[in-house]
């Protein structure tokens, strides 16, 4: 069990309802993994406790963060597409963040162990368009399978460390 909870805390991320069980520093809440891994610095003490609820709360009365220091764009676009917690209510809920769904899966955690790239880096919408292509179906199936990144390549499947051989099909002898 051990070995897998590196893995569940790269996994697990947070649904905002409310936002005051979610630490702003400490805890996965904007898909980018936590923020105090995507800053440098150190934190002033006061700043160390904050929730998230109390951060929007404030970026709400103020336009600014009651921190000592402005977050990067990337980070400040993420943050404030959040939905503010005094519109919602609820407890905050925790999901898995390599399913469309937000429910785990032993396949995604899998991959995710074996760092295979995600398939659900983009959101069902954009692939939506695939569908819509005025095109042979086997051609819209062959473009999802490679934006999923599932089309069976010898690179990926030596990625996965399976034996080449193993997939090779031996020819029948005709007499």
């Amino acid at each position: 069990m051990k070995l897998a909870q590196p893995i569940l805390e790269q996994g697990i991320r947070w649904v905002v309802k409310n936002g005051s069980n979610i630490s702003l520093w400490n805890d996965n809440w904007t898909k980018l993994g936590p923020i105090h891994h995507l800053i440098q610095g150190p934190l002033q003490q006061q700043e160390e406790d904050i929730s998230v609820r109390e951060a929007l709360i404030f970026f709400e009365d103020h336009n600014s963060f009651p921190l000592s220091f402005t977050f990067p764009d990337k980070i400040l676009h993420r943050i404030i597409a959040v939905a503010t917690p005094s519109y919602h209510r609820g407890s905050d809920k925790l999901c898995w963040n390599f399913s469309p769904f937000g429910i785990f899966s032993l396949s995604s955690a899998y991959s995710l162990a074996l760092n295979i790239p995600s398939r659900v880096e983009l959101s069902p919408n954009d692939w939506s368009w695939v569908w819509k292509l005025r095109c042979l179906p086997k051609l819209r199936f062959f473009l999802w399978e490679c934006l999923h990144n599932i089309l069976p390549t010898n690179s990926l499947l030596a990625y996965r460390v399976l034996s080449l051989l193993s997939w090779s099909i031996p020819k029948s002898s005709t007499s």
